[in-house]
């Protein structure tokens, strides 16, 4: 079988339903973005694509239908065009015949340039006016029918024009099974802009410059790749600067959907996302984000995240607690909806593992120096009960994290045991005094990381060289927005909002970045990625090892 190996049904979790995968395609780069093993979801579409080329053709003969459609060809002398075919559902193609006539000059279509998504076919060149190719015949010598268009395609037929096209006109007759009906359209041509909001000014004007770099490097890769294939059109950037929070970030996303841009990467703070995402859901926008995690956002709807949810690093904490030799848990966290999420993960991780929870030490979200101090209290009371030879603590906090731990200072008991982090504490400045309780319990934390994979080594020298420093996580994940959203575009053949949040996901399976494959989750945020353990050591947090979820591996 022919055409670009896809699961046509999304599958998270352990939510197991039809997929349908050309798995001989997608084995070598599964296997080197899980070098452990391969995530559930792909063993069970290991036998479907047997089962599916057996059973849909044995059964075809009498449900193969034939459509016919048209389209008009209007570019000017020289310039290429296209025609998409799309179906509703995935399809078994038995034939296709397609002729252009009419205006002048000759039509060419290249050898090897026709594509079922990404999937390029091998087929000779074919020219003339009129311009006749079929599938089987002068176009599939080289192929095997039928040729299977996984998610209804697109099939991509690039054409160029020797003369001018106006008065000519494409046909189409295409015979298929599986599918409630197949069109021909126009696809994508010309210049797509897309909405890129990010601090560029403020405290945050050197983050918000990092980010856009990536951005940037992605768009002229993704671009380079769209001319390499063959297609016409390319990605553009409306760039605006969401300094001052969410007001600005909504005022920047109301000013880009006024004109005419549905498609929008960013914001990418938490605050401003959450605004953006009420407003978009409103006025028919799709997002995609490079850098927001809050929990509440967390939704099946047209806003896709390319980090994973603060849940992710249960995994990643709990294996390094139990490799320590941790008995029992006492959660201590924040009274919001990141606290709980974290705390609720990992300890549920943890139990998993055999160990055991303490009961939690929960403070105030904007808490008090007092609130702290009672949070302390209650804490030596919780492992003066468990015994603190096997005992650790979770701290998951922000800024507050340094009162805590300077608090913890004092008290004797709460010095003989580990602490682990959330990775919100990873991000804040301490002063000496907490620094100093920090190194006495060896305070351990862990936060995504890029997979050491190609196109990892393939960005970041390029993109520390734009930056003139090591990149952050954060601009490995814009890099792999861009690609993510041109890759549904490209799979959509259509800027629409609605057509590429429809194929964000698909889209995902093939986006194989520099935070590994883009595998998004039922509410659309990355469903993991590799985390890197942080310690502090000099006063300063230093790296020290990672965890690979999917071979639940530390390394």
């Amino acid at each position: 079988m022919l055409g670009e190996p896809a699961f046509p049904i999304f599958i998270t979790g352990m939510e197991y339903s039809t997929c349908i995968m050309a798995f001989a395609h997608q084995a070598p780069r599964l296997l080197m973005a899980y070098p452990g093993g391969l995530p559930g979801p792909v063993w069970c579409a290991i036998l479907a694509p047997a089962l599916f080329a057996a059973a849909l053709p044995a059964a075809a003969s009498s449900y193969i239908h034939t459509d016919s459609a048209s389209l008009q060809l209007d570019a000017p002398e020289g310039l290429p065009g296209a025609a998409v075919l799309q179906c509703d559902g995935t399809a078994l193609v038995y034939g296709l015949n397609l002729t252009v006539r009419g205006g002048d000059g000759n039509y060419t279509i290249y050898a090897d340039s026709m594509r079922v998504g990404e999937r390029a076919l091998l087929h000779p060149q074919v020219s003339g006016n009129p311009l006749g190719a079929s599938l089987p015949g002068n176009l599939g010598a080289n192929h095997t029918l039928p040729l299977a268009m996984y998610g209804g395609g697109p099939l991509h037929i690039p054409l160029s024009y020797g003369g001018a096209a106006a008065g000519a006109s494409l046909e189409v007759d295409v015979s298929y099974a599986g599918a409630a009906g197949c069109r021909l359209s126009g696809g994508l041509e010309g210049a797509q802009t897309v909405g890129l909001i990010l601090p560029l000014s403020g405290g945050d004007a050197e983050a918000g410059a990092e980010l856009l770099a990536a951005h940037q490097l992605a768009l002229a890769d993704f671009n380079r790749y769209l001319r390499a294939e063959r297609h016409d059109w390319s990605l553009d950037l409306a760039v605006a600067d969401g300094t001052g929070g969410a007001a600005a970030s909504l005022d920047a996303a109301a000013q880009m959907r006024g004109g005419g841009i549905g498609l929008l990467l960013g914001p990418a703070g938490d605050g401003p996302l959450e605004a953006v995402s009420e407003y978009a859901a409103q006025n028919n926008m799709t997002l995609i984000s490079c850098c927001s995690a809050a929990p509440g956002l967390a939704a099946d709807d047209r806003l896709f995240r390319m980090v994973p949810p603060p849940a992710g690093q249960a995994g990643a904490l709990s294996a390094l607690m139990v490799r320590d030799g941790v008995e029992t848990l006492v959660p201590v966290y924040r009274d919001d909806a990141y606290g709980r999420a974290v705390s609720d993960a990992v300890g549920g991780a943890f139990a998993g593992r055999g160990g055991q929870i303490a009961g939690p030490i929960i403070y105030p979200a904007n808490g008090t120096t007092d609130d702290y101090y009672d949070a302390a209290d209650r804490l030596e009371d919780a492992l003066g009960q468990t015994g603190t030879g096997r005992a650790a603590v979770l701290l998951v906090s922000y800024g507050e994290a340094d009162d805590i731990l300077r608090i913890a200072g004092d008290a004797g008991p709460l010095l003989g045991v580990n602490w682990y982090a959330s990775d919100s504490v990873l991000g804040y400045d301490m002063g000496d005094e907490a620094l100093n309780v920090a190194a006495a319990v060896n305070l351990t934390g862990a936060a995504v990381s890029p997979l050491n994979n190609t196109a990892y080594h393939d960005v970041a020298p390029r993109l520390a060289n734009l930056l003139g420093k090591e990149p952050g996580v954060y601009s490995y994940a814009s890099y792999d927005a861009v690609w993510l959203l041109g890759r549904a575009m490209l799979y959509a053949q259509s800027a629409s909002y609605d057509d590429v949040a429809g194929e964000a996901r698909r889209a995902g399976l093939n986006n194989y970045g520099a935070m590994g494959l883009s595998v998004l989750d039922r509410n659309g945020d990355l469903e993991s990625a590799n985390y890197q353990f942080w310690r502090l050591a000099d006063r300063s947090w230093t790296a020290w090892g990672s965890y690979e979820p999917h071979a639940d591996i530390i390394r």
